[in-house]
């Protein structure tokens, strides 16, 4: 009998509860109809006399010009099965100085990995070479190709815009 007499009590204690609760205003949810996405803003409360000045952006890019001769000329994106690779070269004087892998698969760590792990090997070797006639990188297949044909695209066109 007294269980049943606490939890009807505790019950009703709930439902006047959830009947009188109101969010907080200091901050407001909203979604879009039109989206498949949740879309949440929020809003900030300020005192009266206070006023809210933007923050500084946390990063600032300032870019530098390269000294005469050099050359930086991004690859396309090539799709793979797990993300995509990108390649961008450095040249000076028309001679490949560097190769960077820009893009590389993020879908999931093992991908990451094995794309960060074939990078200075497919690297190494292009850059002894100067072409993208280069080896694959056992068990980083997909990669190695990707990486091929985005340093392949990009060198074709650095060797036209040289001949201009």
């Amino acid at each position: 009998m007294r269980r049943v007499l606490a939890i009807s009590i505790l019950s009703g204690a709930s439902v006047v509860f959830a009947f009188r609760f109101t969010p907080p205003q200091s901050g407001a949810v909203t979604t879009d109809d039109a989206s498949p996405y949740e879309i949440i803003t929020t809003t900030t409360r300020v005192s009266p006399g206070v006023t809210a000045t933007p923050l500084p952006p946390l990063t600032t890019t300032t870019t530098l010009p390269l000294p005469p001769g050099v050359k930086v000329i991004q690859g396309p994106l090539v799709r793979m099965n797990r993300g995509v690779v990108q390649v961008t070269i450095t040249l000076q004087y028309g001679a490949v100085t560097d190769i960077e892998m820009t893009r590389y698969p993020t879908s999931d760590r093992r991908a990451t990995q094995i794309s960060l792990d074939a990078e200075p090997y497919l690297e190494r070797e292009a850059l002894e070479t100067q072409s993208a006639d280069i080896h694959i990188v056992s068990g980083a297949t997909e990669t190695s190709y990707a990486y091929i044909r985005s340093l392949r695209e990009v060198l074709e066109e650095a060797r036209i815009s040289s001949d201009r």
